[in-house]
């Protein structure tokens, strides 16, 4: 009886401790955490869930603290999979969207297992969330009264170096000289080295759903400026409008001055106020990442006691929002002849200026809303391709996370095979015209005709058509010359020793342009010469005839 009464003791001392243990790494609604308690909670709650969860760093701030980023996904397979981001406190005194990106980690966490939706948005999604841009800048401000009655409070818009971080990137419309901020590169890095396919930044300041663009050919940062549009802009205005209808307040449309009215709570950042160097149009324009701007709470600092309502407010807003990512259509493009994914290639929907590109894997995303579309596809040493897309309406409830679901189009394009293009050089460096062939180890009879048609050109070289553009860099090609028909040519093989090629006729490499003075000293040498020769021939002459002439006078 003691045994099983001590065991009984064990156990439960056991779950107590446990329960502690996990209650220990779970954050409250009753304080705005600071740098170091950040890390220790985002080290501990990814190190519980790492099957899920991981944590690492895009960066340094000016001072040297870590831009920490926690990835969320249980997809096994990432082919396919969107990423997508959220980023807060890119303003050091506007840190309500740092402590929900925080609360948002661990209620995905703490929810997957007991909540369908989140368990199938992180199968089918990679999440990452960066709760807090500026550090920095949050360890400079304090929170402030709401309304603020104009007392001084210790309060750090900026980095470190005060520089506004939401005014720092490389702009669309006016370049701008304000050096960039380590903050402002990490981000840049960051974007680059991940596809993302939708943004959200997180403010405080006001009430309201901003989408792009935020600045214009004319950006002055004055209000009341007239709208400035995207190519996208139906795709914007839905979600902005998505997220503001998700919420209890922002819809209204009230701002948080009394002069200002946002209709359905959502406005065009450069009809509210025109900036230079936002972060919402450089994801745009340079990455075609489709990024919202959220004004969260009238107050920039409310005290602590404000976080636990502000979270309530935004969470189904939020849950909604990811969704949208699988809205549109997504794919793979990759070339017939070799059947590998296309890195690189340039995608746009017709009557839109604007491209996207696909990833290393050959990977695209679109959101689009419900329609017809026509999507064209490029791609280096490619014909070009435009296919027809249909994103068909939603059953149901249209809005219902549940029921967005991606349509899938994968592109296969063509090798070119279309007339020939001159001025290209291979590994030996000589000049080239390309000829298409029908593929194979060997050049085709269409090849040995053009070859017999180029009169003195008697020299060709094989190359396979994909291998064409890695053609005109050397020496990245392989070449093996071969005998073929009075003419001498060579393969052109990939590592696996495959032949599919081209032919490429030899050209006479073109004359090298005369300088000036290359044409004075040719010029030189040639008088030169002249003197020379008849010097060489006269002299003789001239000798003889006086020495004969000379003796017979004596």
């Amino acid at each position: 009886m003691n045994t099983i009464r001590s065991i009984t003791v064990v156990i439960l001392a056991t779950v107590i401790m446990t329960a502690v243990a996990l209650e220990s790494r779970r954050i409250g609604f009753d304080k705005y955490h600071n740098y170091e308690e950040m890390t220790v909670y985002l080290r501990k709650i990814t190190d519980e869930f790492s099957n899920v969860s991981s944590l690492y760093s895009i960066g340094k701030s000016t001072i040297g603290r870590e831009l920490w980023v926690v990835k969320l996904t249980s997809a096994t397979d990432l082919l396919g999979v969107p990423n997508i981001k959220i980023v807060g406190n890119i303003h050091g005194n506007e840190p309500v969207g740092r402590e929900i990106i925080l609360h948002l980690i661990q209620y995905l966490l703490h929810n997957k297992s007991k909540n369908k939706l989140i368990n199938k948005l992180l199968q089918t999604t990679v999440i990452h969330l960066l709760p807090s841009m500026n550090p920095d800048g949050f360890e400079l401000s304090e929170p402030q009264s709401c309304p603020n009655n104009g007392s001084i409070v210790k309060s750090s818009r900026g980095n470190a170096k005060k520089f506004d971080l939401n005014r720092n990137f490389p702009d669309a419309f006016i370049p701008h000289t304000v050096p960039l901020q380590p903050e402002t590169d990490a981000i840049m890095k960051w974007m680059q080295s991940i596809p993302f396919v939708m943004s959200l930044s997180l403010h405080s300041g006001d009430l309201v759903a901003n989408y792009p663009y935020d600045g214009s050919e004319d950006s002055l940062p004055t209000f009341d400026n007239s709208e400035h549009l995207t190519p996208d802009d139906n795709e914007f205005r839905f979600l902005a409008k998505l997220y503001a209808k998700m919420h209890p307040t922002m819809h209204l449309g009230q701002s948080c001055s009394d002069n200002k009215q946002f209709k359905d709570g959502i406005t065009n950042g450069a009809a509210w106020y025109q900036i230079i160097g936002s972060m919402q149009d450089y994801n745009y324009v340079w990455h075609g990442c489709m990024e919202i701007t959220l004004e969260m709470s009238c107050c920039k600092y409310p005290p602590a006691e404000f976080l636990e309502s502000h979270w309530n407010d935004n969470l189904p807003a939020l849950l909604t929002w990811m969704q949208q990512t699988h809205r549109g259509i997504k794919g793979i493009v990759r070339s017939r002849s070799t059947g590998e994914p296309i890195k690189n290639a340039t995608l746009r929907i017709l009557d839109r200026e604007n491209v996207f590109k696909t990833t290393s894997n050959g990977e695209y995303w679109k959101i689009l809303l419900p329609g017809v579309y026509k999507l064209r596809a490029n791609a280096d040493g490619h014909d070009e391709q435009t296919v027809l897309v249909e994103v068909p309406p939603k059953r149901g409830v249209a809005d219902d996370p549940a029921e967005v679901q991606p349509r899938v189009y994968n592109i296969v394009m063509e090798q070119k095979t279309t007339t020939a293009t001159a001025n290209s050089t291979v590994s030996d460096g000589r000049l080239y015209t390309h000829w298409p062939t029908n593929g194979g180890d060997r050049v085709d009879a269409t090849g040995r005709a053009a070859a017999a048609a180029a009169a003195d050109q008697t020299t060709v070289v094989a190359v396979r058509a994909d291998q064409r553009s890695a053609a005109t860099t050397a020496p990245t090609p392989s070449l093996s010359s071969r005998q073929s028909d009075g003419g001498v040519y060579a393969i052109v093989t990939d590592n696996n020793g495959r032949g599919n090629v081209d032919l490429m006729l030899l050209m006479r490499p073109p004359l090298p342009a005369t300088s000036s003075s290359a044409s004075a000293a040719q010029s030189y040498r040639l008088l030169f010469w002249s003197y020379y020769t008849v010097t060489a021939v006269l002299y003789p002459v001239v000798s003889y005839y006086y020495v004969t002439t000379h003796l017979r006078r004596q």
